[in-house]
């Protein structure tokens, strides 16, 4: 909701800034509107680039359709549009990607692919539970499942509900009695 109503401002303030001409509105709110979409749900890193990909195809229907209807479709500057318009969008996918942990980093953010990688049971501290309590473990896995469910169920975030599930009782790795 917050990129939807991100994407309306920043392309009226597009127009606004180059000529109030609607092609300005239009064009960055279509491909805001596909990013946004494509990202709602990230589970893997290359879900991002996926997007980015996406949002330079319909970044070149765009700029055909609005070409079309300028009346000046076939020209060196349409051509020049055309691919600009598809490797910006995939170039946005690569930049987002890699200044994504940064982010998280620098503004303590958690992503769902944060999420991911803190949901590994190969993670040291989730190994430690399975040497030092073993039972709150298997509690906090099927305690894990059974909110992930809830949580799909009322359309909360499932992978957050199934990792905060994970740690619920990780002070049991100090006094597992």
């Amino acid at each position: 909701e917050v990129a939807l109503i991100f994407s309306l401002v920043v392309s009226i303030f597009s127009a606004i800034l180059l000529d109030n001409r609607l092609a300005f509105f239009i064009y960055p709110l279509i491909g805001s509107i596909v990013a946004a979409q494509g990202v709602i749900r990230v589970r893997l890193r290359t879900t991002i680039i996926k997007a980015g990909s996406m949002v330079g195809l319909i970044n070149v229907v765009t700029i055909v359709c609005l070409n079309m209807v300028m009346g000046h479709l076939f020209t060196l500057t349409t051509l020049l549009d055309i691919i600009f318009g598809f490797f910006g969008g995939l170039l946005v996918g690569f930049i987002v990607s890699g200044i994504t942990p940064l982010v998280e980093a620098l503004f303590g953010y958690t992503t769902d692919i944060k999420l991911l990688e803190l949901a590994d049971l190969d993670n040291p501290i989730l190994r430690d539970l399975i040497v030092q309590a073993p039972g709150t473990y298997h509690h906090s896995i099927i305690a894990g499942t059974l909110v992930e469910a809830a949580a799909e169920a009322i359309g909360a975030n499932p992978l957050l509900a199934r990792v905060s599930a994970y740690y619920h009782d990780i002070g049991k790795i100090k006094k597992p009695l």
